[in-house]
């Protein structure tokens, strides 16, 4: 199942991020559009590390496409 999850702006995007991505059932996916670049910078990186996840980016004119599945 996909969840959709509003734009992420800033630091506490950020940890809105991470909470719902905490609470996501094994096999779903979080889809977000991340719009500041440190922010994104900061997700690629704790998520590209995470075991349990599986992150597909897109850039796009909004910001950066995160597709988050939970593995």
């Amino acid at each position: 199942m996909e969840q959709k999850m509003p734009d992420i702006v800033g630091p506490v995007g950020m940890l809105k991020c991470m909470a719902a991505l905490r609470q996501l059932p094994t096999g779903d996916s979080l889809l977000v559009t991340v719009r500041d670049a440190d922010v994104y910078a900061a997700l690629v990186k704790i998520l590209s590390n995470d075991a349990g996840c599986r992150i597909a980016l897109e850039a796009t004119l909004e910001g950066h496409r995160m597709m988050v599945t939970k593995t």
